[in-house]
């Protein structure tokens, strides 16, 4: 997939298909808009794999850093992976078959291709919308109760 196709279905936030290896061999998978829910879960996940943000000024800085950590990151990408993929809620909280389908995807694909998908994962992320989503989860918090019962005004 061209990096600029890729970067125009991000900006109108379309599903991308992407090709990845299983025990059947090669999967044409659809990666979703993510969810506020899995965006949650996906940026725990990116702070684990310790990403340098100053090599990743240009999109070849980006696809580097992307390829040195799928080398050195497998478990933590693979895992990034399989949340990506999983479309059924009630699986993608069950923690038993997010585990089953990190290992799958570990036992069947490459450090070239989790760069590859990562990318697309990364893509889809798009830190611009990332930000407005955590900003509006912040605004959501302040107007949950609080611990004394009291609820937090915005105004």
């Amino acid at each position: 997939m061209n990096i600029e196709r890729l970067a125009a279905q991000t900006l109108i936030d379309l599903p991308v298909t992407i090709k990845i290896n299983g025990k059947n061999g090669e999967e044409i998978v659809t990666v979703q808009p993510l969810t506020l829910g899995k965006m949650q879960m996906l940026s725990n996940l990116f702070l684990k794999l310790e990403l340098d943000w100053n090599s990743m000024a240009t999109a070849e800085g980006v696809m580097q850093e992307l390829l040195r950590v799928a080398s050195t990151e497998t478990d933590t990408i693979a895992e990034i992976i399989a949340i990506t993929l999983e479309n059924n809620p009630k699986r993608l909280r069950n923690q038993e078959t997010l585990n089953q389908r990190t290992e799958h995807i570990k036992e069947y694909n490459t450090y070239a291709d989790f760069a590859r998908i990562i990318l697309v994962v990364f893509e889809k992320i798009n830190p611009a919308t990332f930000t407005m989503a955590m900003r509006l989860a912040k605004i959501l918090n302040l107007n949950a109760p609080s611990p004394n019962g009291e609820t937090r005004r915005i105004a």
